[in-house]
């Protein structure tokens, strides 16, 4: 378990919890002296919140002067995220997949879990100048192939792998952790699906 507290959200980082836990990780000599939270554009995070770091140091480092920083969503998706056991994974990723990615992976700094709240904090390189696509726009035609053959690099680097060496990728749910997904994520949206794709379901579908 460990020593630091997990932030329950991204104003509850301060810059004495960043100097604890850098300094911990052997990244940080001296002190956080100055801190600046930036949150970035809603929705970006997905299942979580995400802000910039705009960090000012007592004495020269060689830390970037912005880090990111991911913390558990401050809305119903919280339970959605906890439901998929996405925070464990995205954790788990980052301690034992990151290294061996064929493609550009942020560097993290730090990463912690709280079981009871479902908090979490994962502190990250900032790639300033990579996006993610407007879910709404979409992709142009040269970014959904570039997306593709990625995805393509990502999946032959791990082929092959047992799946005993990588058993927290994989859905593992009890009866009850189902009825939980189906009553947090299927059932609410139902609704909308019959608003904006009834006509293609018969009453058989709906019912079912």
């Amino acid at each position: 378990m460990s020593v630091f507290s997990v932030p329950g959200s991204v104003k509850d980082i301060t810059a004495e919890w960043l100097t604890d836990v850098l300094r911990d990780g052997g990244y940080l000599q001296s002190v956080v002296s100055g801190l600046e939270i930036e949150p970035m554009a809603e929705g970006v995070g997905l299942l979580g919140e995400v802000a910039r770091l705009r960090l000012e140091y007592q004495a020269d480092e060689i830390l970037p002067a912005t880090l990111v920083v991911k913390c558990a969503a401050q809305n119903q998706n919280r339970e959605l995220a906890r439901c998929l056991s996405f925070y464990d994974r995205e954790l788990e990723f980052y301690k034992r997949m990151a290294d061996r990615c064929p493609m550009q992976v942020p560097k993290s700094y730090y990463s912690d879990l709280r079981r009871d709240s479902y908090d979490f904090v994962l502190l990250l390189d900032d790639h300033g100048n990579a996006s993610s696509r407007d879910q709404l726009i979409g992709a142009s035609r040269h970014e959904a192939f570039t997306a593709i053959r990625k995805l393509a690099e990502l999946h032959a680097s791990f082929w092959g792998l047992e799946k005993e060496a990588s058993a927290w990728m994989y859905d593992s749910m009890t009866d009850d952790e189902s009825h939980r997904l189906r009553d947090v994520i299927y059932l609410p949206a139902l609704e909308a699906v019959f608003d904006n794709y009834g006509y293609l379901l018969s009453g058989e579908h709906r019912e079912l």
